[in-house]
C-alpha cells in the first residue's frame, strides 16, 4: 500500500461526511480518486468540464459509466468557444479548479483533483497547488479547500492502487495510452 505524503483530508469521526467535489475526466487518476474518497466516508460529487478537449466524447462516456458504477452524482459544465486542438492546454488545471470553486454548492468542503507526480506540467506540482490553495483561501477563508491525494504518487503507483482496490479501470478512458499500455492492461485485467 502506498502512503500519501500530501496532507489529504479526513472526515471527522462521528460527523456528517465532508463534501467533496471531484474534478472528473473519466480517466484513471480521477477514477482512483473516487475510490479514495468513497472508501474513506466522504460524500462525493463529480464535476465533468467540457472545455473543448479532443477526447470529449470518450471522456464523457467513461465519466458516465464510472459514476453509474459508483452511484455518485455527475454534473457536466460545457464551456463555449472553439475546440482545443492540442492535448496540452495552458493553465488548464487553474481554470478547472476555479470553475469547480465557482460551482461548489456548499458552504464548506473540498475540491479534489487527481494530479500526480512525474509529469512535465507546472499545474501538476506542489507549488501550483500551494498557489491555487492561496486563491481558494482568499475567496473562502479555508471553508473550501483543494485536496490532491495522489500529488506525490507516480502514474504507476496510482495504477497499482487502482488494481489492488478493484477500481474499474476497464470503464475509464486515457488520452495517453502509449505511456501506460503494459501497466494499464495488466492492472485492468489482474483483479
Amino acid at each position: 500500500m502506498f502512503h500519501n505524503t500530501h496532507n489529504s483530508a479526513k472526515p471527522k469521526s462521528g460527523s456528517v461526511p465532508t463534501k467533496v467535489l471531484l474534478l472528473f475526466s473519466g480517466g484513471i487518476d480521477s477514477t482512483a480518486c473516487i475510490h479514495y474518497y468513497t472508501s474513506r466516508g466522504f460524500y462525493l460529487m463529480a464535476l465533468f468540464i467540457d472545455y473543448g478537449q479532443p477526447d470529449f466524447e470518450e471522456e464523457w462516456r467513461a465519466a458516465t459509466a464510472v459514476c453509474d458504477h459508483y452511484k455518485i452524482r455527475l454534473r457536466k459544465i460545457t464551456l463555449g468557444g472553439k475546440k482545443v486542438a492540442s492535448r496540452y492546454v495552458r493553465a488548464r488545471n487553474a481554470a478547472l479548479l476555479t470553475i469547480a470553486l465557482m460551482n461548489f454548492e456548499d458552504d464548506a468542503g473540498i475540491v479534489a483533483i487527481g494530479i500526480h507526480s512525474g509529469t512535465p506540467y507546472v499545474d501538476c506540482s506542489p507549488d501550483f497547488i500551494a498557489t491555487m490553495s492561496g486563491v481558494f483561501s482568499l475567496y473562502e477563508g479555508g471553508r473550501v479547500r483543494i485536496d490532491t491525494p495522489f500529488l506525490a504518487w507516480s502514474k504507476q503507483e496510482i495504477l497499482m492502487y487502482a488494481r489492488d482496490n478493484g477500481v474499474p479501470l476497464h470503464l475509464t478512458h486515457t488520452s495517453n495510452p502509449e505511456d501506460i499500455v503494459p501497466t494499464y492492461a495488466s492492472a485492468a485485467t489482474q483483479r
